[in-house]
């Protein structure tokens, strides 16, 4: 009775089964062809849920969740939600807000790399990209006062550790365990979702002196874009 009343409060479902049959007016064999290559496993995971509560494996979950979205399917995206990848996702985007003007910078990327291979005539870009999660500088100096000294600066002083590194975009500081690795995998991760080749490798620090023994040391990795 539960799989019964889940189908009947998905009163867009019967479109679903409509749409997939109606235009099936031509042979066998084109009919098939039409399920194996349209259909696919989507039709075949949400009836299975509908009717039994089967859900879909791993490797189908975010395709199901969209058709489940599209077509109102309360119970079966409440259940997909609390499933890997999308669990994952929610976790990520979660370290993400952190950084409110993370898309505003994944945009900035992907416009500079556009705008280089356009004048470049080339297949790829390179790009300076500075990721750090701590705003104050370390240095093997600094360490054993850093906790002393945090606190201690003049105004002054905290202007001069706000400054921004000669790179073409910048990430930081943010406060979470999550470090700057998981930051370059959601980098990569969010770029190559539309359809760009990525490669990235630190090739130095910041050599930014501050002030006394201060010196920037943020991490600058370079950022390869390929678009063909």
């Amino acid at each position: 009775m539960e799989r019964l009343s889940s189908l009947t409060q998905c009163n867009t479902f019967g479109s679903l089964v409509l749409d997939s049959v109606q235009p099936l007016c031509g042979t066998a064999q084109e009919h098939e062809l039409h399920f194996t290559d349209t259909l696919s496993f989507l039709l075949r995971d949400v009836l299975n849920f509908l009717r039994s509560g089967d859900l879909p494996p791993r490797e189908h979950v975010q395709a199901v969740y969209k058709e489940a979205q599209y077509y109102a399917i309360g119970p079966l995206l409440e259940q997909l939600e609390n499933m890997q990848p999308l669990k994952g996702e929610k976790v990520r985007q979660a370290f993400l807000g952190l950084m409110p003007y993370y898309k505003d910078h994944l945009e900035r990327i992907v416009e500079i790399a556009q705008l280089r291979v356009v004048q470049w005539k080339a297949r790829f870009a390179k790009l300076k990209v500075c990721v750090f999660k701590e705003k104050m500088p370390i240095t093997p100096f600094e360490c054993p006062l850093l906790n002393s000294l945090r606190f201690e600066r003049s105004e002054s002083d905290r202007q001069l550790f706000e400054y921004h590194c000669e790179v073409d975009v910048s990430f930081g500081p943010w406060e979470a365990v999550a470090d700057v690795y998981d930051l370059l995998h959601c980098l990569v991760m969010d770029l190559s979702a539309q359809g760009l080749t990525v490669d990235h490798q630190c090739i130095g620090v910041c050599d930014k002196h501050l002030m006394d023994h201060y010196y920037c040391k943020r991490p600058i990795y370079e950022f390869k874009v390929t678009w063909w």
